[in-house]
């Protein structure tokens, strides 16, 4: 393992947007083992963006699925929109509609559940490189 990228992720912020508990906390759990700082968790996408504009991650990891009127492709979006941060779209669900609307977001990109913490880190390297 690259010792220099785990010393970098210290100061990398992750922001956790999953409204099932055990999946944010069992992320929480990885990222922070990753060696990454982790914000939130928080389980709507109004929520999302507060977050966002509060504590200033670094990354989003986004569930798609979310309660509420906003899902968490328009949450991602607005978050890109007003402030650049990139966005990981998690997904359970696949179809061409989910697809297309997550890959209109700009500096975001989809993975599918179960993701495994090694693609998660691989997608948030490549985000912020």
């Amino acid at each position: 393992m690259n010792h220099d990228r785990d010393r970098d992720r210290d100061h990398v912020k992750i922001l956790i947007v999953e409204d099932e508990v055990l999946i944010s906390m069992h992320l929480a759990r990885q990222l922070e083992q990753a060696g990454y700082v982790v914000c939130g968790p928080v389980t709507s996408g109004v929520a999302a963006i507060t977050a966002a504009e509060q504590q200033k991650p670094d990354v989003v990891l986004m569930d798609i699925r979310l309660p509420g009127e906003m899902d968490g492709i328009e949450a991602g979006g607005t978050i890109t929109e007003r402030h650049g941060i990139p966005v990981i779209f998690l997904t359970g669900y696949s179809d061409s509609t989910i697809e297309s609307r997550a890959q209109a977001v700009t500096a975001a990109k989809v993975l599918g559940k179960p993701a495994s913490i090694s693609e998660i880190a691989t997608e948030i390297d490549r985000l912020l490189a």
